[in-house]
């Protein structure tokens, strides 16, 4: 009794580490636990949950010595954690996948090379580190040109017009995104072609042009939908929400973000709920239902806090302060904002 611990409804891991350990050795001095790695990741593959999934499909088959399969799974581990702004467990998948590309050692041309270059400067851009963003995304398009990698090149020119829109460079962005959009198409790289077009419709929102950002919506949104990217479709959702709660249609945005939330729900992703929640929060605030926006912000706090990425939270505190503000209550408003000014400058 209490061997066992579910993960899922149909996956259980054995929940003493000292009992692991000792399975694990039997397995090893019999020559079969490769072969218990790869069964485990295919048992994942098939009935795993959660963000974490990729990345735990990728270490098995990676200690099952299948080390090219590993750094598909484990790169898609590494991009979902970024997505969530999950750094810690991303810096982690990244430094698995190194190991698994140090077991393969392709050679300098083959393209899986870049893919090094390309998560760190993701990774990078979710930090905040303007520096590594220009190091790595200038190594990729240099190395995209030397090698003809057509995709890594369209990355390449994605990135850096995704740092210029971080850095609020909105008519550099907008200058660079048709290069990177046109390149995207050229190779086929379907998803960095739906990541560009979100970003345009991103920019072009915050400049007051919402009506020209539609259309890029759903032209991404197509492209994720047909390719069942679900964290990606989810974030057009908010996006559109976004749009909608700007413009007063509040009840059509409660009822978009309502479904990025679910969407984000069945995908394990946190953090789009915690998005969707953030929407849901504004629209109840605007509605004078100070209880109902409570519930939802601490909702949201919730979910970003679950990934690590409780910077994503400060406007949700900035609310519940104008909440305290609204019923006399400076002091309690007052120490929220200490506490996300303390944070921006951790």
């Amino acid at each position: 009794a209490g061997l066992l611990r579910a993960r899922s409804p149909k996956l259980y891991q054995l929940a003493h580490p000292s009992l692991r350990a000792t399975i694990t050795a039997y397995a090893d001095r019999h020559g079969r636990l490769q072969a218990h790695h790869q069964n485990c990741a295919e048992l994942v593959r098939l009935h795993g949950r959660g963000p974490n999934r990729f990345g735990l499909i990728g270490q098995h088959l990676l200690s099952g010595g299948r080390p090219r399969e590993a750094l598909g799974f484990l790169y898609q581990g590494v991009i979902r954690a970024v997505d969530e702004a999950a750094t810690g467990r991303a810096r982690e998948l990244l430094a698995i996948w190194q190991l698994a590309l140090d077991e393969l050692d392709p050679p300098a041309s083959d393209p899986l090379r870049g893919d090094h270059h390309y998560m760190r400067c993701r990774l990078a851009m979710v930090g905040f580190d303007v520096d590594e963003c220009r190091r790595e995304f200038t190594a990729l398009g240099r190395l995209a040109t030397e090698h003809d990698w057509p995709r890594h090149l369209a990355r390449a020119a994605a990135l850096e017009a995704q740092l210029a829109h971080q850095l609020g460079d909105a008519s550099e962005c907008l200058r660079l995104l048709p290069r990177a959009i046109n390149l995207a198409d050229a190779a086929g790289d379907r998803l960095t072609s739906a990541r560009t077009r979100l970003e345009m419709a991103q920019v072009l929102n915050q400049q007051g042009m919402s009506k020209a950002a539609a259309p890029w919506i759903a032209e991404a949104r197509k492209v994720y939908e047909q390719d069942h990217v679900a964290i990606g479709e989810a974030t057009c959702l908010l996006l559109s929400a976004t749009i909608a709660f700007s413009a007063g249609r509040y009840d059509e945005a409660q009822g978009v973000a309502e479904a990025a939330r679910h969407m984000g729900a069945k995908a394990g992703a946190l953090t789009i709920q915690g998005f969707a929640m953030s929407i849901i929060g504004e629209v109840h605030r605007k509605a004078g239902r100070p209880d109902m926006a409570r519930r939802a912000y601490h909702k949201a706090l919730s979910m970003f806090h679950g990934v690590g990425a409780e910077a994503h939270g400060i406007p949700c505190e900035l609310n519940l302060a104008l909440l305290h503000q609204d019923d006399g209550e400076d002091e309690a408003a007052v120490e929220i904002l200490n506490a996300c000014i303390e944070r921006l400058h951790r």
